[in-house]
């Protein structure tokens, strides 16, 4: 007898995990066609439900210092995600354009605003926006972008942001912009290289980040000076491309 559709689609799995600022609490994604946010206690075992939207979560994001959570929802798989806060069993909308793409970027160091690409100024162009969390703050465009940007994080000081422009296939740039004066630098100009998980550094000095910057064939594990650009191979394997790491 043949298996009816409705059994996959009742599959439920769980992802995104996230660990509560105490680590007694595991954040999670959970469900079959709609995961929605759910906490599960360590030690005891007992999970709760904390939402309940009629669309599917994609991601969550938690804050440096607290247990608020950043998640995002399209609608009906249409791939223009808003941005939602879940903050002490309560959650509101932080973005509420369905023409608009909003791609969450990072957290600031101190929990007080987050930056992310939207193209609401252009469908055909991503531009770097920042909105404080704190009331009704409306977002302010803090840099106007060509093609495809992707907000990479902050520097730990919270002073600078990494932003990794594309501008054509394998063609990028990784840009530090300054957060309080407005400036940037390109600290890698753009050429035919890519650059994936890219982060700051524990002490701010550097990022690390995998790239084929410097006429490499394959993606490596490099430490990047954020002054000059250079790029220091920490883990680059012959013949193969370093897919992932973790901090």
């Amino acid at each position: 007898m043949p298996a009816q559709p409705e059994a996959y689609v009742a599959i439920e799995a769980a992802s995104s995990p996230a660990f509560a600022r105490d680590g007694a609490t595991l954040f999670h994604l959970r469900g079959s066609s709609l995961p929605q946010l759910w906490a599960l206690d360590l030690a005891t075992g007992q999970d709760r439900q904390l939402t309940d939207h009629d669309e599917k979560i994609a991601f969550i994001r938690r804050a440096p210092g607290d247990d608020r959570l950043i998640y995002g929802i399209d609608a009906g798989g249409d791939e223009r995600q808003q941005l939602w806060l879940y903050d002490n069993h309560t959650t509101r909308p932080l973005t509420a354009d369905p023409r608009v793409i909003h791609d969450f970027g990072a957290w600031s160091p101190d929990g007080t605003h987050i930056a992310y690409a939207a193209n609401d100024r252009d469908e055909s162009h991503f531009d770097l926006m920042i909105r404080p969390l704190a009331g009704e703050g409306a977002a302010a465009r803090f840099h106007e972008g060509t093609n495809q940007l992707s907000v990479a994080g902050y520097s730990p000081d919270g002073r600078r942001l990494a932003v990794v422009l594309d501008h054509a296939f394998e063609q990028q740039t990784l840009v530090l912009l300054d957060v309080i004066g407005g400036g940037h630098h390109e600290i890698a100009p753009a050429q035919h290289a890519r650059f994936a998980s890219v982060r700051w550094a524990s002490d701010g000095n550097g990022l690390l980040c995998l790239t084929d910057a410097g006429g490499r064939d394959f993606l490596a594990l490099c430490r990047l000076d954020p002054d000059h650009g250079a790029a220091t191979p920490l883990y680059a394997p012959d013949g193969r491309d370093v897919e992932a790491y973790s901090v």
